[in-house]
């Protein structure tokens, strides 16, 4: 249960890096 909770938070987070990379190059 926790873990899951866990990779949860990670995946956010990787996600959020994933934005924050892409963000100069999008169109707005």
């Amino acid at each position: 249960m926790q873990e899951i909770s866990f990779r949860r938070s990670v995946q956010e987070i990787s996600s959020e890096q994933c934005l924050i990379l892409i963000e100069p190059y999008l169109p707005f």
